[in-house]
């Protein structure tokens, strides 16, 4: 009997919960990787909400910059709707590659910082990858699930 947490029986429980068909062999495969890599990416939007609590206590940040830090992340996935028609159909795959190492590089630049505009700045850069990041994510993922 397989374990309830192996990458296996959590295959079989979603694709019954859903009520589709068979799976396929890249579904399978690829299955155990994207969940993995989609709980730590709740766990970084999950840090990544913090930024304006960092903005405030570490960078004393005035009001102005952590509205703009608050107001990004939400004014970028505005967007998410738009790039998704903006994005060529054969690069949707090497676009999701680069648009997740450009945004958590730019966050790996905020080590770095000493102001708050900089701060600012990185997190406006990480955030102007989100809305491209999200058509391609699901693009892959129906590519490899459907």
């Amino acid at each position: 009997m397989l374990s309830p947490l192996s990458p296996r029986s959590l295959l079989e429980n979603v694709r019954r919960f859903f009520g589709g068909g068979e799976t396929s062999r890249v579904g399978r495969y690829t299955f155990f990787y994207h969940s993995r890599a989609i709980a730590l990416d709740g766990a970084f939007y999950g840090i990544f909400l913090l930024n304006d609590v960092v903005a405030r206590k570490a960078f004393h940040a005035s009001d102005f910059w952590v509205m703009l830090i608050v107001m990004i992340p939400c004014v970028s996935f505005l967007f998410s709707v738009y790039s998704s028609t903006l994005i060529p159909r054969g690069r949707k795959r090497n676009l999701f590659l680069w648009s997740g190492i450009v945004g958590r590089l730019t966050l790996a630049g905020v080590a770095f910082t000493h102001g708050a505009p900089a701060f600012a700045a990185f997190i406006a850069l990480s955030s102007l990858t989100f809305p491209i990041l999200i058509p391609t994510c699901n693009a892959v993922y129906q590519a490899n699930y459907l």
